[in-house]
């Protein structure tokens, strides 16, 4: 897994610095000095970002779902890891549960991103501070 962070991180820096490049041809353009005209304009300042998108697609498929086609070395002695991916610990696939994982935040088991490990008490009140802040600011909004 933090192989495949740290593989995603570099990858996503890459894009980052390629919208930039994207961000300076365009703003040439705009300030009178062209590096094309036409369409072909529109593609030299598009280029650097779907360059970097295409980058990031190719290294998602290579590496797998949270790093799931990165090959192993041999068997492992036990480190105490909680195994997430134990079917009984997720509801319905998408809402993790689980009192022995001091986790509060798992990545998700379908898809791109976190979860809350609503076995834990923490991710409770994760869940009061996002409905107090809504309530909050739709009461503010409508006084």
């Amino acid at each position: 897994h933090q192989a495949f962070q740290r593989t995603m991180a570099n990858m996503l820096l890459i894009l980052a610095i390629l919208m930039n490049v994207t961000l300076l041809f365009t703003a040439l353009q705009i300030w009178g000095m062209p590096l094309a005209k036409g369409p072909v304009a529109l593609l030299v300042a598009l280029l650097p970002v779907l360059a970097g998108l295409v980058g990031v697609v190719l290294v998602t498929l290579r590496l797998g779902q949270g790093g799931s086609r990165i090959p192993q070395p041999g068997e492992q002695p036990p480190t105490g890891y909680v195994y997430r991916d134990d079917d009984r610990y997720w509801l319905g696939g998408g809402m993790y549960i689980n009192r022995d994982d001091p986790a509060i935040f798992v990545q998700r088991r379908f898809g791109v991103g976190w979860t809350l490990n609503f076995g834990h008490p923490a991710s409770w009140l994760v869940v009061a501070a996002v409905i107090a802040l809504v309530a909050t600011t739709v009461a503010l909004r409508h006084r």
